[in-house]
């Protein structure tokens, strides 16, 4: 299996059509409001990983709190397994890892933590949350609290709470933004193994042009506010990615192809 795999031909995971959300402004004394998203459509496919891409405050993060059921939308469908949005299970990795954690859990009791909510003992939800983790080849302390690890590790441990009960739909809402250079490669070449092995349908948010590309099979670019599909750039790159990918000529291009409509949309 590869980013580059043929799309799953079951129905899609995630379908929405005409999404349109809005938020009051000055407290909503008025009833004014100001729109972040209007009349988009966006499918991602069983096992397909779509990345969104677009310019600063077009709503990338407010697409994906309605995909989680985190802010009701205003008009049209959104459907995420099946169901309306919170109906379905889905994970949630937040950008600000030190936030998402809790400081008193270990980094073991943190992946456990949504098997305990779930009903399960915590006894059985730390075996099992250990054992995925072994499965997603994690390589770190697990008895270290969160302040012990550093920033790639946390992130390590909220990509895999968000994964631990096995969701059909993991959203990132650009989780590697604060790491340095290194990491942030590190980080995308694990998610990218993890995504592999589970097969779980994957929407990530990115700010970084070549890390959208790198990731996806499909790079969503999106408008500036109201945010509306500008276009959908498929990826088709030979082979198991590597990050020497990124100096291809085939990379390049489609670098290129994005950049073109990322420039016309914020009017740069």
């Amino acid at each position: 299996m590869c980013p580059d795999r043929a799309p799953d031909p079951q129905p899609a995971a995630i379908i929405v059509r005409g999404l349109a959300k809005g938020y009051p402004v000055g407290g909503g004394r008025r009833g004014e409001t100001v729109t972040a998203v209007r009349n988009l459509d966006l499918v991602a496919g069983r096992g397909e990983f779509v990345t969104l891409f677009g310019p600063n405050g077009c709503g990338k993060s407010t697409i994906l709190k309605v995909l989680a059921g985190l802010e009701p939308l205003d008009a049209g469908e959104v459907l995420v397994s099946g169901l309306g949005p919170g109906g379905a299970e889905v994970g949630f990795v937040f950008q600000d890892y030190k936030e998402s954690l809790f400081a008193w859990r270990t980094a073991l009791d943190n992946v456990a933590f949504p098997l305990e909510a779930r009903g399960t003992g915590r006894r059985e939800s730390r075996r099992r949350a250990k054992e995925f983790c072994e499965e997603l080849g994690l390589r770190l302390n697990l008895d270290a609290y969160p302040y012990q690890l550093s920033g790639g590790q946390q992130q390590m441990i909220a990509i895999a709470r968000a994964l631990v009960y096995r969701p059909a739909v993991l959203l990132l809402d650009e989780p590697f933004s604060a790491l340095d250079f290194q990491t942030n490669a590190l980080m995308e070449d694990l998610l990218l193994g993890i995504w592999r092995k589970l097969e779980t349908t994957v929407v990530f948010v990115s700010h970084e042009i070549d890390q959208a590309i790198y990731l996806a099979q499909k790079v969503v670019l999106l408008t500036r506010a109201p945010a509306r599909v500008a276009r959908e750039l498929v990826v088709t790159l030979d082979g198991r990615r590597t990050q020497a990918v990124k100096g291809t000529a085939a990379f390049v291009a489609l670098r290129g192809q994005a950049l073109e409509v990322f420039r016309r949309e914020a009017a740069l």
